[in-house]
């Protein structure tokens, strides 16, 4: 519980860019929200805060690790944006929000990501852009990864 909580904190205090808007939650209909690696639908009616920009990428730079099935049928929800293909978990791939993915211009390219004293060399496959699909929008420095990339920083299946 303290980890999360300490992540939590961490996105609070780097959550500093402006919301570039808001959406209004929609139920959805039955099967449409996906719930597989613990992702929330909105609830109908309530505003979300939505966010374009992320902060500046650089060594430094903390983000949040979210963990995402790049497969068919996955909570991924379809193909990737770089190539329009789904991407095996096994693989070490991400997804960056959609400041950090730069229109694209960091589609198949590779980015380090440090976590726990490990490192890892990642391939960037997708945006992750959560305003659709009735599934909570991101806060503006989130990393979707696959269970590989979670598994090779040691992150914990319970975390």
């Amino acid at each position: 519980f303290s980890f999360v909580l300490f992540i939590f904190l961490q996105v609070l205090k780097l959550n500093h860019a402006r919301p570039s808007g808001k959406i209004r939650g929609k139920n959805p209909p039955p099967g449409q929200c996906n719930l597989q690696n613990v992702s929330n639908c909105c609830k109908d009616g309530k505003f979300y805060m939505t966010y374009k920009c992320s902060p500046p990428m650089l060594s430094s730079t903390k983000a949040m690790l979210t963990l995402n099935n790049f497969e068919a049928g996955g909570d991924g929800s379809g193909p990737s944006e770089c190539n329009n293909q789904y991407h095996s978990n096994d693989y070490l791939v991400v997804a960056l929000l959609t400041g950090w993915f730069n229109y694209g211009k960091r589609g198949l390219k590779y980015i380090n990501i440090h976590s726990n004293g490990k490192s890892v060399r990642v391939k960037v496959v997708d945006e992750c852009d959560s305003n659709y699909e009735y599934r909570l929008p991101y806060f503006n420095n989130i990393v979707d990864s696959s269970k590989a990339v979670w598994k090779a920083l040691g992150g914990l299946k319970s975390d």
